[in-house]
């Protein structure tokens, strides 16, 4: 009686191992390829899928290209981290690109705070804070040289007015100093910089005071 011959076995696949520097070695002398010496390690070994799963060895252009990847997203991070800090350090501007005076200022005098906004198409100032009233929060318009607008409240008062131009200085007036009771019917804003805004106010052409006021917050 003939024997029937036996069926080949079905080859199991060696499971591929991910990718690491480990994974990484010369091929056994059994695979046929030459192992990389130092004198050709520059070489980059081709690898085909074929001669991955008989030697059990990773995809190394699939290696490369997961290394790719993941080095273009650190460098997208890397990016976006860097236009964020230059959102932050970068002068204050508004929707139309312009350099933008608006927001809170704290005063070289008292601790006062001046919030700069828009009033039309023009800026004006108003207290915001200031030492005297943190102790007495009714406190009115006491030096006010007319007697008539003494009763009116120092907070929300009205210190500049109608500055328009741009970008980065401003003119306008008049500006009203409530510690003193000073007015000067003309003056000047001046961002030097993103955090640093000149004031000035004149009484006559060349007789001005100027004070440097200091942003807190947008």
């Amino acid at each position: 009686m003939t024997s029937v011959p036996e069926l080949p076995r079905k080859a199991t696949l060696p499971q591929i191992q991910p990718c690491s520097p480990k994974a990484f070695k010369p091929h056994p002398p059994e695979t046929g390829l030459m192992p990389i010496t130092n004198e050709r390690k520059f070489m980059t070994p081709e690898i085909d899928l074929s001669s991955n799963l008989q030697s059990g060895m990773p995809n190394l252009r699939s290696c490369q290209s997961r290394r790719k990847i993941r080095s273009a997203g650190s460098a997208f991070q890397l990016a976006a981290f860097a236009a964020a800090l230059t959102f932050f350090l970068s002068p204050a501007t508004a929707a139309n690109g312009e350099l933008d005076p608006t927001g809170f200022w704290k005063t070289e005098k008292r601790n006062g705070v001046v919030e700069i906004f828009r009033c039309g198409t023009a800026f004006c100032g108003r207290v915001s804070d200031a030492a005297i009233l943190r102790e007495n929060p009714e406190q009115t318009d006491v030096h006010n040289p007319d007697r008539a607008l003494r009763n009116r409240m120092v907070r929300g008062l009205i210190v500049l007015k109608n500055f328009t131009g741009g970008p980065g200085e401003w003119t306008g007036g008049p500006l009203y100093d409530p510690d003193t009771g000073d007015s000067a019917p003309t003056g000047r804003l001046r961002l030097r910089d993103a955090k640093t805004l000149e004031v000035r106010g004149c009484i006559a052409r060349f007789f001005c005071r100027t004070q440097v006021w200091t942003r807190l917050r947008p």
